[in-house]
């Protein structure tokens, strides 16, 4: 089970959900991961992407979590009224920090 670290700060997290009829067209989990954090990279400095898979096909199931340096990037990112990759239209909300359950791949920047 993954887990938002708590690092005594806002969790700035952005919830991304693909539109239905387009989830495959996006590829693979490492595929979503990349193109959510390169896209998401032009509003600030993305410490964490989420993307939870489907075990049995590898794919990912059309959503994802990005974790924000901070709550103005977040800000950033949710002033942008759409949000495209590759043609696909992404849904994008706020979301609190939580257990996060189930299969994912993670692609977290490490603070050393």
């Amino acid at each position: 089970m993954q887990r938002w670290e708590s690092t005594g700060q806002t969790q700035s997290i952005l919830f991304a959900v693909l539109e239905r009829n387009h989830k495959p067209a996006m590829g693979n989990t490492a595929g979503m991961v990349s193109e959510l954090r390169e896209h998401f990279a032009q509003f600030g400095h993305v410490r964490k992407c989420i993307v939870p898979f489907d075990k049995d096909t590898g794919f990912h199931r059309g959503m994802g979590w990005i974790q924000f340096s901070s709550e103005e990037e977040l800000q950033n990112a949710l002033q942008q009224e759409n949000h495209v990759i590759d043609g696909v239209k992404l849904h994008v909300q706020a979301q609190r920090p939580k257990v996060l359950q189930g299969d994912q791949t993670s692609d977290e920047e490490k603070d050393f």
